[in-house]
Order: C-alpha cells, then sequence, then structure tokens
C-alpha cells in the first residue's frame, strides 16, 4: 500500500513540475516570437521613416521644380478620425518635389514624390491598442517624372500603420501647408506601427461590423522626425 502510494505521489510530482515545466517553454516561446516580430516592424517602419526624411531633406521649391522640369504641386490632405471619442489628424496624402537619390552612377533626378495612404489590399484592417480599435493603413510611396509623366509605384510602408502625420511649419513657427520659396522652417513626420505575434494571429482575428479585426497582445512602434530643409 505505501508503495502504491509513494507511486502516486511521485506520478503527480512528477505530472506538476511536468504542468510548470511545459508551461515556462511555452511562455518562453511566446516572448521570442513576440520579440522577433516587434524587430520586424521596428525595422520595416524605420526602413519607411528614412525614406520619408531623405525625401523631406531634398524637398524643393516651386521655381526650383519648374526650372528643371518637374512637376511643381506641393499638396497635404488630412482627415480627421473619431475613435472612441478621441479625435487624431492623419495626413491622408502628401504631394512634394524633391531630389532622388542617384541610381547606378546616374546624376541626381528631380521627381514629384507622393505618399498616398490606403487601406490594406487584404488582411485584417484594424488592430486593438491601448483598450480601443485603430484602423490599419498602407502608405504607398509613388514617383513622377516630368509634369505630364506617368505616376509610378516606388515601394510602401506595409500594412503596418496605425496613424500617419505630416506638418509643415514656417520660419515663424506657424503651421502653413506646403511653405514655399524660403519660408519652410521644419517638417514633422509622426506614425505608429503595429503588428499582432505572427504565431497567433489566426486565433486572435475576430469579425467586427463585418470586418477582420486584430486582438491581444500588440507590438507597437512609434516613430517622430523633424526634417530641416533650406530648399523650400
Amino acid at each position: 500500500m505505501h508503495i502504491l502510494l509513494d507511486n502516486i505521489a511521485s506520478f503527480l510530482v512528477a505530472g506538476v513540475l511536468f504542468v510548470t515545466i511545459f508551461a515556462m517553454m511555452h511562455r518562453n516561446s511566446q516572448n521570442a516570437v513576440e520579440m522577433t516580430v516587434n524587430n520586424i516592424v521596428h525595422e520595416q517602419a524605420y526602413d519607411f521613416l528614412k525614406i520619408i526624411e531623405r525625401d523631406l531633406e531634398n524637398i524643393r521649391s516651386t521655381s526650383q521644380a519648374q526650372d528643371a522640369g518637374a512637376d511643381p504641386l506641393c499638396n497635404i490632405e488630412v482627415e480627421s478620425i473619431v475613435q472612441d471619442t478621441i479625435i487624431t489628424t492623419n495626413t491622408e496624402s502628401i504631394i512634394f518635389p524633391t531630389y532622388i537619390r542617384p541610381i547606378d552612377g546616374t546624376p541626381d533626378r528631380m521627381v514629384s514624390v507622393r505618399y498616398i495612404r490606403e487601406d490594406p489590399p487584404s488582411g485584417p484592417d484594424s488592430v486593438f491598442v491601448n483598450d480601443r480599435y485603430l484602423r490599419l493603413y498602407n502608405v504607398i510611396r509613388y514617383e513622377k517624372f516630368g509634369e505630364t509623366g506617368t505616376i509610378d509605384y516606388a515601394g510602401e510602408s506595409g500594412p503596418i500603420i496605425t496613424n500617419f502625420s505630416i506638418e509643415m511649419f514656417d520660419n515663424k513657427g506657424n503651421l502653413l501647408e506646403c511653405a514655399d520659396e524660403g519660408t519652410l522652417g521644419r517638417t514633422r513626420v509622426e506614425f505608429q506601427a503595429a503588428l499582432d505575434p505572427v504565431e497567433y494571429q489566426e486565433q486572435q482575428s475576430i469579425f467586427v461590423n463585418n470586418k477582420t479585426t486584430r486582438f491581444g497582445k500588440l507590438n507597437v512602434s512609434r516613430f517622430g522626425a523633424t526634417v530641416y530643409s533650406a530648399n523650400r
């Protein structure tokens, strides 16, 4: 009898230890996945920020674009979004002339760039961040050579953006859309990127108002930059 009780006790202890070890291994696996995904979204968003910074640093004035035969249009379109009684201002699109980086030894070329905020083509279109749902967006970059050239796809952020804001200020600190001809003081860029841990996306997707929504623990990265340019 004592031998039987000892065996049962040993079995229970071994079972508890197994469950504890399994739970620790599972949690470690979750942490590893979350860290990996966080690094992915951070690097992807950071690379996208550097492209925007480069374009804004090389922004050109209306007269400079006209002299080079480029499209001189500069325009910013914004949208006020109400989410859970919180109002945020998002940039829907921004267009401006700039120089692009030389490729294979070619000289600098002036081009009109466009950053257009679009809905994701597929997959979840919102995420649950800080106790509220946020829309997911994909910011697409386009290039247009010459005033009558075609508007061509030239990269994107990926469907990870929850807010995207670009604001221009004149040299007196006043908010001024597309300050020009020596009056541009600085341009401020802000955006947030969010993504689920890949391992749990399937079970963490639900339908809300006939749309797929992600929920659960998210990886969030926030970015911001202030760009100064003497060219506009």
